[in-house]
């Protein structure tokens, strides 16, 4: 991802609970590693080893982007997406909006083989239109169904 990527959504993955729950899980995994090498520089490797993956863990991010023609869908880890999914931007025949189940407002995009594409969930209507309207700006999409 390079600094011309549109952000459409970027949610953490961890909340605060869970983050003290992780925390506690890697303190409980490194003590009975503690000297588990004979040399001390492959010791301290190993703890920079687990204090990245925790902080990695941490910052864990679900992202949906709009990058070199395409909009991206995947799991941020650091500066790696995992769980790529890719639409092409020029075989979106729409973006529209409907409301599922838990009556949130679903912006999805429409690709010419009529499979849908979730690009963003909004609990309230008007920022959701909104919202569906920038979307459709980035895309260059005029058409406007509701």
């Amino acid at each position: 991802m390079n600094n011309e990527a549109i952000i459409l959504k970027e949610e953490k993955i961890l909340d605060f609970i869970w983050f003290f729950i992780l925390l506690m899980v890697f303190g409980m995994i490194s003590i009975p590693f503690e000297g588990l090498f004979e040399k001390e520089v492959y010791n301290k490797a190993f703890d920079f080893i687990m204090a990245f993956l925790f902080f990695s863990i941490l910052y864990m991010t679900r992202i949906t982007f709009i990058e070199g023609g395409y909009i991206v869908k995947g799991i941020k880890l650091s500066s790696f997406i995992l769980n790529k999914q890719k639409i092409l931007i020029a075989e979106i025949k729409d973006v529209i909006i409907t409301q599922d189940l838990e009556n949130y407002y679903v912006i999805s995009a429409i690709h010419y083989n009529n499979t849908s594409f979730e690009i963003k969930k909004i609990p309230n209507k008007n920022p959701a239109l909104k919202e569906l309207d920038l979307i459709r700006t980035y895309l260059n999409l005029n058409s406007h169904k509701n």
